[in-house]
């Protein structure tokens, strides 16, 4: 597909704070002029979409041009899910958009990944399992050749564009 976006996945054990950092890391890449859109994974059968306080609905006020959320047996668009490749679905969804940020989706090899880890809710680090880690933001002192604490989201923000070589709008 001609300029098709490309993506990188926020991953981390429940309530490590994936969805918190992403959208501090969406409204930085907004302000800086992207488009964005935002793709999240979920298990829960009984999600909802676009509901206020629901984080598809926070992603929208944060700014992305598109939210998708993934099911176990629904794309939320009201569409069945396929089952198609990561990489079909994201061209498919988010045709316009310069980058999408991935919530989940641990198991697409090829798609790059930020760990996201605390120390009072990891328990063993996902990077030790999980393909193609290429970052890792901890609250704590973590052994990996490109790491950020919480605070540094404008850094954060430079590696992904940097990572990605997203072009300057």
């Amino acid at each position: 597909m001609k300029n098709a976006p490309k993506a990188i996945a926020f991953i981390g054990w429940h309530n490590s704070g994936k969805t918190t950092l992403l959208r501090q890391v969406l409204r930085e890449l907004v302000q800086q002029g992207y488009r964005v859109g935002v793709m999240k994974s979920t298990k829960d059968e009984s999600a909802f979409m676009d509901r206020p306080g629901t984080d598809s609905f926070l992603h929208r006020v944060d700014g992305a041009s598109s939210v998708a959320l993934i099911g176990p047996k629904e794309v939320f668009f009201r569409s069945d899910n396929l089952q198609e490749p990561f990489e079909d679905l994201k061209n498919r969804l988010f045709p316009d958009v310069n980058l999408v940020l991935a919530e989940g989706f641990k198991h697409v090899s090829h798609l790059p990944k930020i760990e996201v880890t605390r120390s009072a809710i990891s328990t063993e680090p996902l990077r030790q399992h999980i393909p193609n880690v290429v970052a890792v933001v901890a609250d704590y002192e973590v052994d990996f050749p490109v790491k950020f604490h919480f605070s540094q989201v404008p850094a954060l923000v430079s590696f992904i564009r940097q990572f990605l070589q997203v072009n300057a709008l």
